[in-house]
């Protein structure tokens, strides 16, 4: 399945996250933030390569969790500097429509909790498991 394929299914459903491997849909979501791909995470483990995700937003935190997910590639209409920084780090293809300093907060009066929870972390699993906590707690 290509990319192009899981974009299109991404705009065609008003989804905010899609993942497709072995070419089929594998998970769809309409949940906000990085729920989604912790979710997909929790469901289905790390082991699955080859991943292709359309994600509404990727900041540093989403693009930790998809190097966490080994995904090969993303599509994203609002990428961070620092998620696309981690996403090439990582060797992970990704197409975007707008590159913006940082994600914002829901209110817009700074920056999302996520990315001010993960500003300090560089590996993906230390990311993985200080989301997962934070989330957890939260619910």
């Amino acid at each position: 399945m290509s990319l192009h394929i899981v974009k299109d299914y991404f705009y065609e459903n008003n989804l905010s996250c899609v993942i497709a491997q072995n070419q089929k849909i594998v998970f769809t979501s309409k949940e906000s933030g990085v729920k989604p791909l912790l979710t997909y995470i929790q469901t289905h483990g790390t082991s699955i390569h080859s991943l292709i995700v359309a994600d509404r937003i990727i900041g540093k935190a989403a693009a930790l969790l998809a190097s966490y997910l080994h995904v090969q590639q993303i599509y994203t209409p609002i990428l961070s500097v620092s998620g696309k920084e981690i996403l090439d780090r990582y060797g992970i293809q990704v197409e975007y429509e707008t590159l913006v300093p940082y994600i914002q907060n829901r209110a817009k009066t700074g920056p999302c909790p996520m990315e001010i929870l993960v500003s300090s972390i560089a590996t993906s699993q230390e990311a993985y498991e200080k989301i997962a906590h934070v989330v957890k707690e939260s619910f």
